[in-house]
């Protein structure tokens, strides 16, 4: 049995109560005759195809005059004076604009962009969440902005099933972050091609990412300034470059990694400038470089603080940490292991006001601290060797163990 409603037909049971109305894919919502009911109910099955994981349901709004933007508003086919099918409340997902949904094959910039954009309009002031199902999803780069001072959150469905890529030959950054405002990543891969472009940018942005995996790109995440962003069970790997903190702009500070892993990457940082970064029970194993410290690091806050707590380096082929920042930066290393790194790796630290402290460290590689008016203290720890060519400084070693101290002369309290 069916009941006419307008020009649709709408179907219903043997008693005459109404029945939901589904099509199978959001062409056939476009073609569906235009409803008289205002909140006429539509299920839509898929956006390609039915279970394809795009569908969603609508109800019919008789005097939108809203723009079709692929997902969230959807106008008829030939297009009315007004009336739109408006997706009901729910939790939205890229792939209710199609993204994700095309294995790869097309480019899927604009219907995430639509998404974000939607996902903004509809939550008014609170967090606005896009779900991001299993797939690929090949942009030319999206915008986090999160406009209006709320807040985004997107959420994967893992690091290896719900992807970013690059969309061909593209070098930008696939995802990009500015100004103060909440986003919240995770779950999710963001993956170059070839170590090329950038995976993550962010511009005096303030983020968390977690369980997310940048890969295979020129330089994994760069910092144009920033303040307070986390990344917590994050892999970066097989990158030309995990980290780059630039010196342009603004310092990048108050930035933590916790529970990280840095692999198989040419170079694990650059921090042309910055202050208050923090590494946490980080796994630091098969890159070729370590981290590089530029001679400005510290010129925004005059101090700065670079720390590493309970972090191990093991089978890296280069130096660990090289810094010739001219300020007062402080460098402090808790608690760490570094093991079976090359022979000939060693962190060392060149420049005036450092300030280097090593405590309950096993460094199988060499200290080298280079400059004047100094301060560095070593407790409980076992160095390989160890080369303190300051003057003017204060050396402080307690409960220390070296094999080769390469030199003697240097003021040495105990």
């Amino acid at each position: 049995m069916t009941m006419l409603v307008g020009n649709a037909t709408k179907p219903t049971d043997e008693n005459g109560d109404s029945l939901p109305v589904s099509v199978a894919t959001i062409a056939a919502l476009r073609a569906y005759p235009i409803p008289t009911t205002d909140g006429y109910p539509v299920n839509e099955l898929g956006y390609y195809a039915a279970g394809d994981g795009g569908g969603q349901p609508f109800t019919w709004s008789a005097s939108s005059i809203l723009d079709d933007d692929g997902g969230s508003v959807v106008a008829p086919n030939p297009l009315p004076p007004s009336g739109r099918w408006h997706r009901m409340a729910g939790p939205m997902s890229f792939a209710h604009f199609g993204a994700g949904l095309r294995n790869g094959s097309a480019d899927d910039t604009a219907r995430c962009n639509a998404a974000i954009n939607a996902a903004f309009r509809t939550t008014g002031p609170a967090e606005a969440t896009i779900r991001m199902q299993r797939g690929v999803y090949p942009v030319t780069g999206i915008d986090l902005f999160a406009t209006g001072g709320y807040g985004l959150r997107i959420e994967g469905q893992g690091s290896g099933n719900s992807i970013f890529t690059h969309w061909g030959s593209g070098t930008g950054p696939i995802l990009s972050l500015a100004d103060d405002h909440d986003v919240h990543l995770e779950s999710f891969g963001v993956q170059g091609t070839g170590k090329s472009g950038i995976g993550i940018k962010t511009t005096n942005g303030r983020f968390t990412a977690k369980h997310l995996t940048v890969s295979a790109c020129d330089e994994a995440l760069v910092s144009d300034g920033g303040v307070c962003f986390n990344f917590e069970h994050c892999v970066f790997s097989a990158n030309a470059r995990a980290l780059h903190f630039l010196g342009t702009g603004n310092a990048t500070t108050l930035s933590a990694f916790k529970d990280c892993g840095f692999y198989a990457n040419d170079v694990v940082a650059l921090f042309d400038k910055g202050d208050g970064i923090t590494a946490y029970h980080c796994d630091f194993e098969g890159n070729a470089a370590g981290i590089t410290v530029g001679p400005n690091f510290s010129s925004q806050t005059t101090f700065s603080r670079l720390t590493f707590d309970k972090c191990w380096w093991e089978s890296n082929s280069g130096d660990i940490l090289t810094s010739t920042d001219g300020g007062a930066t402080y460098f402090t290393f808790r608690d760490c292991d570094f093991y079976n790194n090359w022979t000939g790796g060693k962190v060392s630290i060149t420049g005036t006001l450092a300030r280097v402290t090593m405590d309950n460290i096993r460094l199988l590689n060499r200290l080298e601290v280079t400059g004047d008016q100094t301060r560095i203290h070593l407790a409980q720890s076992f160095i390989y060797s160890w080369n303190l060519a300051v003057t003017n400084s204060h050396v402080t070693i307690d409960g220390c163990q070296t094999l080769h101290n390469l030199n003697p002369s240097a003021l040495v309290e105990t």
